[in-house]
């Protein structure tokens, strides 16, 4: 089998599985959600995920590959941080983002700082552990798809 079809089939692999995860976990959590909109989260997630492992995700397995690291270790450890990097950022700029003062705190840089801890990082943290945990099975799902036939060449 040529490498073009290992590689789409293990794209398709790690898009797949982590939006379906995402919408199991999104039908436990929602008790509004519908088929309608389990379906579209779906669409919605393998397209993110899709790019995502195809931007983000390839680079690193080449580099993985080329330089003979390419196992279940590496895979997962990549795909977490792979996963989690992205969210990390968007948390940073949202944080850096000045959004409506607080009168009271205005001139207290210490009563700002307590206010944005509450406000941001709890829900920021799960944010990032989620991501972070959806790109580590995505990057172990394209892992399983490579299969055998993909072996690492060592440089």
């Amino acid at each position: 089998m040529n490498s073009a079809v290992i590689l789409g089939r293990a794209l398709g692999a790690a898009s797949t599985v982590p939006a379906a995860v995402f919408v199991f976990a999104v039908a436990l959590f929602d008790r509004y959600a519908t088929l309608n909109t389990l379906t579209a989260d779906f669409v919605a997630a393998s397209v993110v995920s899709a790019c995502h492992a195809g931007l983000l995700g390839l680079p690193v397995v080449f580099a993985l590959r080329r330089k003979g690291r390419l196992n279940f270790r590496s895979m997962a450890l990549s795909g977490s941080l792979v996963g989690a990097m992205p969210t990390l950022v968007l948390v940073l700029i949202q944080w850096a983002t000045p959004s409506a003062p607080d009168f009271a705190c205005q001139s207290d840089p210490m009563c700002q700082a307590a206010l944005l801890s509450k406000q941001i990082w709890p829900g920021a943290l799960i944010a990032v552990v989620a991501a972070g945990a959806l790109g580590c099975l995505g990057a172990l799902s394209f892992y399983a798809a490579l299969g055998k036939t993909w072996e690492p060449h060592p440089a």
